[in-house]
């Protein structure tokens, strides 16, 4: 009877990885049929995605006690090439995920950015870190990746979203580093970053130019809260200075960024 809780627990974990195994394999199959045309055309992942994550959510409150006893030092060495395979694999799925839409057209605000930052010099530029820019945002760092893209992509719509999928496809890979430095088994940080490449909230985020601003944003949040883990892990000065300058970067990029402190916060129960 001592035994009832571990028992009790145990199979709780088991049904939660079953959950979130079953809400995984269904998305896939909503991924490679649910395209128009598709036999599951017109389905919404929205209920599947949302047993996933609240599945995954309540893995990670569930770990074993061993798995907070290892130090940070345990920690570090635990990285391996596997990690960086992973990482990898996350990043490539991702940009596969997205491929169907590199041929999409430019449309709405995205001529309007297009046309603002050719039209811009470098001078220019620099004005928009001391006074909104003609859309009336200020966001200079956003604005800046739009001037830097402007000079080889043009007006092609192939080279302009091939910068957002990129930079979606570095924030899946740092959603599972995020993970591993919580101490998350290999495979849960790659369903992780996995769940991430695919959620139905990224669509419009990767593949509408015009929203570059939230998937650099991201970016830049998820490197400041990678290296203050690092710093917590190290006591590294370094690592706290970049991170700080990471969170400038994101709300310099967009205003969402400013929930970045309250991440921080949450941060904390994680690591305890």
């Amino acid at each position: 009877m001592k035994d009832l809780p571990g028992l009790a627990i145990s199979l709780f974990r088991a049904l939660l990885w079953a959950a979130l195994a079953l809400a995984s394999l269904s998305l896939c199959a909503l991924l490679v049929f649910g395209g128009p045309g598709g036999p599951l055309a017109g389905r919404s992942p929205l209920n599947i995605e949302g047993i996933a994550a609240v599945s995954f959510l309540l893995l990670s409150l569930c770990r074993p006690a061993h798995a907070d006893a290892v130090d940070a030092g345990a920690r570090l060495q635990a990285w391996s090439r596997r990690d960086l395979l992973l990482m990898g694999s996350i990043g490539g799925c991702a940009l596969l995920f997205f491929a169907r839409n590199l041929d999409a057209p430019l449309v709405f605000d995205d001529y309007r950015h297009i046309y603002d930052v050719s039209n811009e010099s470098w001078r220019g530029v620099l004005r928009w870190f001391t006074s909104p820019s003609h859309a009336a945002f200020f966001r200079p760092i956003g604005f800046v990746s739009y001037f830097v893209d402007c000079q080889w992509a043009g007006r092609d719509p192939l080279r302009w979203h091939v910068t957002g999928f990129a930079v979606h496809a570095v924030n899946c890979m740092l959603a599972y580093l995020f993970g591993r430095q919580l101490r998350v088994s290999r495979g849960a940080a790659a369903v992780a970053g996995l769940m991430f490449a695919i959620h139905a909230s990224r669509p419009e985020a990767v593949g509408w130019t015009d929203a570059r601003f939230d998937v650099l944003a991201t970016c830049f949040v998820l490197i400041s809260l990678t290296l203050l883990n690092h710093f917590f892990d190290t006591g590294r000065q370094r690592s706290f200075g970049l991170a700080m300058l990471a969170a400038v970067l994101a709300i310099l990029t967009k205003e969402a960024a400013f929930c970045l402190p309250l991440l921080v916060v949450c941060l904390i129960p994680l690591r305890e």
